[in-house]
This record gives C-alpha cells, structure tokens and sequence, in this order.
C-alpha cells in the first residue's frame, strides 16, 4: 500500500480524498457541459444525420434480407394452408 501511495506522491490519505473528491468534480462539469451541449437543437441535428441515421440505415439494411425472407416462407405457410383446407373439403 505505502509503494502505491508514493507512486502517486500521496502524503497523506486526505491528499488522497482531495484527488478522488477534484476527478469526480470534473467528470460531473464535464458531463454536465456535455448534456447542456446535446440539448441544442443545433447539436441535436448533428447527433441525428451523423450518428444516428447511419445506424438505423446499416442495421435496416443488415436486417431488411431477413425480414423478405420471412415474408416469403410466411407466404409459402399460408399458400400451403389454403391447398390443404380446399383439398379437404373436397
């Protein structure tokens, strides 16, 4: 522990609560700056055509064989459905 401390040139475990206590400070203006910077509507533009549409594009896309796929074996089912019930009723 003491090996640790110095690596840090710590002097004692209040300089140490001093350190914790100063990070955390920052990352929370830090965060609060970001939040603050995301609600403009500039920004919130930004965020949507550069972030946000190219991933809905690509998992549309990745997704979009999948669902024809789909479509079509459903289609099949109830086609195959059909003959059956108009063969028994016959």
């Amino acid at each position: 522990m003491y090996i640790i401390l110095r690596i840090f040139f710590v002097k004692n475990f209040y300089d140490i609560y001093y350190r914790i206590f100063m990070i955390s400070k920052i990352t929370n203006e830090l965060l609060d700056s970001l939040i603050i910077e995301c609600k403009k509507e500039k920004n919130i533009d930004k965020l949507k055509i550069n972030i946000l549409n190219p991933i809905i594009y690509y998992i549309f896309w990745k997704i979009y064989p999948f669902f024809i796929i789909l479509f079509i074996i459903l289609l099949v089912i109830l086609i195959i459905i059909i003959i059956m019930l108009v063969l028994l009723i016959k």
